[in-house]
Formats: structure tokens, C-alpha cells, sequence
């Protein structure tokens, strides 16, 4: 992802001046265009992109709602936190929570539905930028072989943006006599045309394909088949819904193409190779972002199971995500950092930010003729 550098750095530095270093025809619109403007220049904080995190493959509802209800157990607890940015004054902080559980039914023959909440918060910038959603995801999932899967899903979420201009700072609060910002001046800005607040839907759809070395029905999970693939489409805001807080000002959410690989592939008893690969495709946005990593099963002993991954990813034109994953039971922590390598690190000086993401299964145990799920 590109960015303008020369606007981003006098926007930066002259806005905390109290020196506004950007042209415009009138103390009205400039006002409203540098909050506004703040949203399209950086990738977190735009306007014009979604949340995304560096641990994608951790975050399944940020890539396909097909994804919901595919994994092995019964109940799916995850929460992402990312911090980003914190050497420079745009931040930006992102918390989610999700869970997603499968129904089974005798009487569906070699299927499943799926259905999972996820709940979002967004913050970033001096005007305080806030996204907090609640999403509803549903899905089904076709076995078409002993090994291949089918899913169909989609989502449906309610959004709320809202800003605060408490902190911000305008060009006619610099005075010329003193050199330097009062706070005293008046800003001179009429933001009656604006609304703090805007409320909006959106929703999406997708495909997943899963292929599985062996579908498991054992009652006993000894981690003897693990090597897996999926691979699919997630299709974000098909509506394309309009979240401008100026009336009369239409600002489309443009919709996001999520294409995705992810594979775990068994090369030893006590070691696995994963490779995902994830691309955001979001208006005249780009982010593509791949991931290898190595997992040492260290106890694959039921009940003791217990597995620690490293990993390397690397997102194109931007920066690289080193990261470590622990596993034991239905438990998981991911921790990583950003180092940024594009244009922005004049600013940033190559720091970019901790992500975590946590996550639990929960797996009930079976009763007397219980269709096990064969997803592993």
C-alpha cells in the first residue's frame, strides 16, 4: 500500500504546529478535508479500507464468512488486539471478538450449518475515528468426497462510525505574532454540515473449498491427520454502503475481494509446514500478504497435546510480520510485530506494531451414536 509521503509528513508536523500546510480556498472545507483526509492517507485509519490484521489466518471472519463453523470441535472462541503505529501521533487501536459453533443434524446427510457473532472496535487519530460493528455470519458446509468440502457462507453487520474534533487543530489558530499555535483563537470552522455519527449495513458472501488428507471420525484426536487446504473467495460490502458524515457528500465503501490460500502440510510426525496466502483487493487499494511457518508438535498425547510455530510473513511492498504461535488443548496465543519497510518508515523508523490473537475450541464430549464432524 502506497501512500503520499510528502502530504502525509506536512500533515503530521504542520497539524500539531498549528500551522494547517495544506492549500485550501476556504477555512470552511478545510477544516471538514482534514479530518477527512486524515481517513484516505493511512491504511488503517482510511476511509476507504476495512480492519485488517497481519495474523489474517487467525482472523477467519475478515476473510470469508465461509470460514464460519470450519474447524474441529465444537465451539470457536477467538479475540484479535492490534496496535499500530504508536511512534507517530495516528495511532490506531483494534480489538475483536468472535465465536462461531456448528449444528449438526441427523437428518442433514453429509452436511452442516454454521452460524458465528463478532463484535469490533476501531480507534485511531487526533479526531478519534471509532468504527464498532456487530456482525452476524452464517454458513454451510457440503462434504462432497471423504476428503473435499464445500462451503457457502455470508454476513450481515451493523456499523457505526463516529469522530470527535476536540484535539484537532486548524490553520487559524497559529498566530503569526507569537510564531506558534493558540489555542485561544478560534478555529474558525463550521462543521454544522457535518454529523458526528453514522450508522450503516453491510454485508458479504464467499466460497471455501477444503481438501483434507483424511476425514477423522475417531472419538480420539491423536493428530495423525493434519495436513489440510483451503482455498476460496470472501466478498465484503456488496451493498456498498455510504458511511460520509457530510450531507449530500456520498462516500462509498467500496467492496473488498479477499482470494486466499491456506495450508498445513504433514512432513513429520512432530512437524508441520504452513503456508497462507491472503490478497485484499478494496478500490485502488492492495494489499497482498504471505506466511511461512514451521509447528513442532512437542506432546501430540490426548489431553497433553501441546505445539509451539514460528513464523515469517511478508507483506509486499510494506514491511515483514515475525510471529510465534502456542497450541496446547484447544488453546492458542499469536503474538507478532509489524516492521515496516515502505515509505512511511520516515516517520515510523521501520516500527510498525504488536498484533495478539488468542483462541479457544471447545469440544464437548460425544454421546452414544454421535455423528462426529469429519472436518479435522
Amino acid at each position: 500500500m502506497r501512500i503520499n509521503m510528502n502530504y502525509t509528513i506536512k500533515l503530521l508536523t504542520g497539524s500539531r504546529q498549528g500551522k494547517l500546510l495544506h492549500p485550501c480556498n476556504s477555512q470552511v472545507t478545510c477544516g471538514i478535508y482534514l479530518f477527512l483526509s486524515c481517513f484516505f492517507l493511512f491504511p488503517g485509519l482510511s476511509f476507504a479500507q476495512d480492519i485488517h490484521f497481519a495474523q489474517f489466518h487467525n482472523a477467519p471472519f475478515y476473510i470469508n464468512p465461509a470460514l464460519t463453523g470450519i474447524f474441529k470441535g465444537d465451539i470457536r472462541f477467538s479475540g484479535n488486539f492490534k496496535n499500530q503505529w504508536r511512534s507517530v501521533p495516528v495511532d490506531y487501536e483494534t480489538y475483536s471478538l468472535g465465536v462461531d459453533t456448528r449444528f449438526t443434524h441427523k437428518q442433514i446427510k453429509d452436511g452442516f450449518f454454521a452460524g458465528g457473532i463478532v463484535i469490533d472496535y476501531d480507534r485511531s487519530g487526533y479526531s478519534r475515528l471509532t468504527l464498532q460493528n456487530i456482525g452476524l455470519h452464517f454458513s454451510y458446509t457440503q462434504q462432497l468426497s471423504r476428503q473435499v468440502f464445500l462451503s457457502a457462507g455470508m454476513n450481515a453487520k451493523v456499523n457505526q462510525r463516529s469522530f470527535d474534533i476536540g484535539d484537532l487543530t486548524f490553520d487559524s489558530q497559529y498566530n503569526e505574532t507569537m510564531g506558534a499555535y493558540d489555542p485561544v483563537l478560534s478555529p474558525n470552522e463550521d462543521f454544522l454540515s457535518a454529523n458526528s455519527r453514522r450508522i450503516f449495513m453491510s454485508y458479504a458472501s464467499g466460497l471455501n473449498f477444503r481438501y483434507q488428507r483424511s476425514s477423522n471420525q475417531n472419538l480420539i484426536d491423536r493428530l495423525e491427520h493434519r495436513t489440510k487446504i483451503d482455498a476460496g473467495l470472501g466478498i465484503f460490502h456488496l451493498n456498498k454502503p455510504d458511511q460520509s458524515f457530510v450531507e449530500g457528500l456520498s462516500q462509498v465503501l467500496n467492496m473488498r475481494f479477499v482470494p486466499y490460500i491456506f495450508g498445513t502440510f504433514k512432513v513429520a510426525d512432530e512437524l508441520d509446514l504452513v503456508t497462507n496466502v491472503a490478497g485484499f483487493f478494496q478500490g485502488p487499494y492492495r494489499e497482498t500478504i504471505a506466511l511461512v511457518g514451521g509447528r513442532l508438535h512437542l506432546n501430540r498425547t490426548p489431553g497433553r497435546q501441546l505445539a509451539v510455530q514460528a513464523n515469517l510473513g511478508f507483506r509486499f511492498e510494506d514491511g515483514f510480520v515475525p510471529g510465534f504461535e502456542f497450541f496446547y488443548q484447544g488453546f492458542r496465543v499469536g503474538v507478532n510485530y509489524d516492521l515496516n519497510t515502505s515509505d512511511f518508515d520516515v516517520a515510523t523508523d521501520g516500527r510498525g506494531g504488536p498484533e495478539i490473537s488468542v483462541g479457544y475450541i471447545l469440544k464437548f464430549v460425544p454421546r452414544l451414536a454421535y455423528k462426529a464432524c469429519p472436518i479435522i
